[in-house]
C-alpha cells in the first residue's frame, strides 16, 4: 500500500520517502518516543480496529490525544465531542445511532484519516471443530459452544 500511495502522491507533485519501523517503536507510547503517539510523521499508515460497539472516542475525540486516549492524527471537533459524548451516555439504541452516524458524517467530511480497506479475517481449522461462527468482530464471541 505504501509504493501504491507513493506512486500516486509523485503524479501529484509530492516525493513522499517511506520509512519502516519496527513494532516496538512505531506503537510505542509518548514518553517513550514512539512514532505514532509523538506525532513524528507527516503520514502513517498502520492497521486500525474497532470493537462491536461503534464508540470511536479514544481513537478521535479532541482529549484523547496521546498519552490520553489514541486520537494519533490530534483531530479536534467539538460538534464531534459532544455526539460522541451523548451516545456515551445513552442506552436508548435509536439516540445512539442518530449520535454515531453524526460521528460517522463528520470522519468522513473532515477526513482525519483515510479508511483504506477492511481486511476480511481468515482462518485455518481443525475439520473437526464445530460450532466456529466468526461474526466479523470476534471469532471467539461463541467459544462457549465449540467442540472438537
Amino acid at each position: 500500500m505504501g509504493v501504491q500511495i507513493q506512486q500516486d502522491l509523485r503524479k501529484a507533485g509530492v516525493d513522499l520517502q517511506i520509512k519502516t519501523y519496527n513494532y516496538t517503536i512505531f506503537y510505542a507510547t509518548k514518553a517513550m518516543g514512539g512514532i505514532l503517539n509523538s506525532g513524528k510523521y507527516d503520514i502513517a499508515e498502520y492497521s486500525w480496529i474497532s470493537g462491536a460497539d461503534p464508540d470511536d472516542s479514544s481513537g478521535w475525540m479532541c482529549a484523547m490525544t496521546p498519552p490520553d486516549g489514541n486520537n494519533v492524527t490530534q483531530y479536534c471537533n467539538p460538534r464531534f465531542d459532544a455526539a460522541e459524548n451523548d451516545a456515551l451516555t445513552q442506552f436508548d439504541r435509536a439516540r445512539r445511532k442518530k449520535d454515531y452516524a453524526i460521528t460517522q458524517r463528520m470522519l468522513a467530511s473532515d477526513a482525519p484519516a483515510a479508511f483504506q480497506y477492511y481486511q476480511r479475517r481468515r482462518y485455518g481449522l481443525s475439520a473437526n471443530l464445530q460450532n466456529f461462527t466468526p461474526n466479523g468482530v470476534s471469532e471467539g464471541w461463541n467459544a462457549y459452544q465449540w467442540s472438537l
